[in-house]
């Protein structure tokens, strides 16, 4: 498959991370993740803070696929549930949970 560049904007900067094209097709919106084009200036990789929130996904099928989310978006994918119906990865989407919450 073939790898595609997104990026999360959080304070000002932009924290990117490359990831399998179908692993976000479809939730990029929903997620506050945009796809990078191929001019994209500012990227930054590997950055550990501010560190993005981990979501599980768990699909209709019984497996699950780990993804980050920005900050803003985090209530809607978990509590509102909006990331339910959504297809990644081919599959249908159940629910979404944090992973690795800090206190």
């Amino acid at each position: 498959m073939a790898q595609t560049i997104y990026y999360i904007q959080v304070e000002g900067a932009k924290i990117a991370w490359r990831a399998d094209d179908s692993k976000y097709k479809g939730i990029l919106s929903t997620i506050g993740a945009k796809k990078a084009g191929k001019n994209e200036k500012g990227l930054v990789f590997g950055v550990n803070q501010p560190r993005l929130p981990r979501l599980r996904i768990n699909y209709k099928d019984g497996d699950g696929a780990k993804i980050f989310c920005s900050p803003d978006k985090t209530k809607d994918c978990t509590f509102g549930n909006k990331l339910r119906g959504k297809k990644s990865n081919g599959k249908t989407i159940e629910s979404a949970s944090f992973i690795g919450v800090r206190t």
